[in-house]
C-alpha cells in the first residue's frame, strides 16, 4: 500500500507582541503586526517631530506633549531609533550603574566588563568541554 506524501505546509505565524492578534510574519525577526508597526512608525515620527521642536526637552516633557509612554520613548532611545545626543534635556540611566548615558542600555565602562565576563565564560566553557572529550 503506497504512502501518501503529505505536504507541509511553512507558515510563519506569530502574536504581536503589542496587540497580540495573530499575524503572518514572513520576517522571523518581525515582532509587530502590519497595524502595530505603522501605528508605532507613526509614534516615532511624532517623538522626532515634537524633539525638533523642543531640543532641551525631558524625557517628561516629551510623554506629555506626544502622548507616547515613557517605555516606548525608552526602547526607541535604547534601539537607537532616536539619537538623545542632540537633546539636551534628554538622559538614560546604565541599566547596571545607573550613570548617566545617551545611547542603548548601558555605559561603556559596564558595556566592556560585561564583554570580559562573557570572554572568561566562553573560555571556561571551551575548557570544560575540551576536558570531558578526552
Amino acid at each position: 500500500m503506497d504512502k501518501e506524501k503529505k505536504k507541509v505546509i511553512n507558515v510563519n505565524v506569530k502574536n504581536c507582541a503589542s496587540c497580540h492578534t495573530l499575524f503572518f510574519n514572513p520576517i522571523r525577526s518581525q515582532i509587530l503586526c502590519p497595524q502595530c508597526k505603522e501605528d508605532e512608525e507613526i509614534n516615532l515620527g511624532k517623538v522626532h517631530t515634537f524633539l525638533n521642536n523642543h531640543q532641551d526637552a525631558s524625557l517628561l516633557d516629551v510623554v506629555m506633549e506626544t502622548g507616547i509612554s515613557e517605555s516606548q520613548i525608552r526602547r526607541y532611545i535604547e534601539e537607537g531609533r532616536i539619537d538623545t545626543t542632540s537633546f539636551t534635556g534628554l538622559e538614560l540611566n546604565c541599566q547596571i550603574c545607573g550613570l548617566p548615558i545617551k545611547t542603548g542600555n548601558r555605559c561603556s565602562r559596564c558595556s566592556d566588563e560585561l564583554k570580559k565576563e562573557f570572554q572568561i565564560a566562553y573560555l571556561n566553557l571551551s575548557r570544560k568541554d575540551s576536558n570531558n572529550k578526552l
